[in-house]
């Protein structure tokens, strides 16, 4: 009972820390009209649920590699879930973060092959630019779905479609409280994190 509590502080606190810092460099860079930080409550409730989703991946993958990557793939992803859900920005230099995170789990683990990489990224890079195109995806989308794809390989068509069904539960629910257009551009990324969330938990 007591490692289940320590790994859920470790991850409360972890993505607590991750949900402050980044924002320093970006307020720095930013216009002054443009800067912002989260609330309180945003920040206590994510940081709850990585500490629970902590919890979950630690049942199932005890200490390893591959609970390492899954967890700091899930930090980060939270972290550009939550600025696109409250900003509708997506900022490069943390997708970059996101890859090369991905880059030296690749390297240590090998768990996918160069192939499977390569085309799994090609195949999803084309798919979210004709989304792009139908005006089904923002830019920082696709940018989060590639790098995602070079990271998970094939399992990245799970995490989208996952992405997906969960982006039409949230469309859905505004055009009926909010009223708004059913089939507008909505902020996909916070999707995306649930999403391969999700989809760790039913492997």
């Amino acid at each position: 009972m007591l490692i289940i509590i320590f790994v859920f502080i470790v991850f409360f606190i972890a993505q607590a820390i991750l949900l402050t810092l980044p924002l320093v460099l970006i307020n720095l860079y930013e216009k002054e009209e443009d800067r912002f930080c989260f609330s309180l409550v945003d920040k206590i409730g994510v940081s709850i649920f990585a500490g629970l989703c902590g919890v979950v991946m630690f049942v199932n993958y005890d200490f390893s590699g591959m609970f390492l990557k899954v967890s700091i793939l899930m930090l980060i992803l939270n972290l550009i879930g939550l600025i696109d859900f409250r900003t509708g920005n997506v900022y490069f230099f943390i997708d970059l973060v996101l890859l090369i995170v991905g880059v030296i789990f690749h390297l240590f683990l090998h768990d996918l092959v160069l192939s499977e990489i390569l085309v799994s990224g090609i195949i999803m890079f084309f798919i979210c630019i004709i989304s792009k195109t139908l005006n089904g995806m923002n830019w920082g989308d696709v940018e989060v779905f590639t790098v995602l794809s070079l990271i998970l390989g094939y399992g990245v068509f799970s995490v989208m479609f996952l992405a997906m069904a969960i982006g039409g539960i949230f469309a859905i629910v505004n055009w009926i409280v909010k009223k708004k257009p059913l089939f507008g551009r909505t902020p996909l990324c916070h999707c995306i994190a649930i999403g391969y969330i999700i989809s760790i938990f039913v492997q």
